[in-house]
C-alpha cells in the first residue's frame, strides 16, 4: 500500500514550479490531492498532469 494512500492533502500555489511539483509527488505517494491557486490555466494543466483536483482561488486577501 502506497505509504499516504487515504489521505487527503491540499497544495497551494500549485500552478507552477515547487507547488506542482509536490502535488506529482503527493499522488505518486498514493494521496488524493487538491490545488489551489490563482492561475486557473496554469493550474489545469497541473491537476491533469498530477491526477489531481483544480480549485482556483486566490487566499492571499481574507474576504471582506
Amino acid at each position: 500500500m502506497p505509504p499516504l494512500a487515504g489521505k487527503v492533502v491540499a497544495v497551494t500555489g500549485a500552478s507552477r514550479g515547487l507547488g506542482r511539483h509536490l502535488a506529482a509527488a503527493l499522488t505518486a505517494a498514493g494521496a488524493r490531492v487538491a490545488l489551489i491557486a490563482r492561475a486557473s490555466a496554469d493550474l489545469a494543466a497541473s491537476a491533469q498532469a498530477a491526477s489531481a483536483e483544480a480549485f482556483p482561488a486566490d487566499i492571499s486577501e481574507p474576504p471582506s
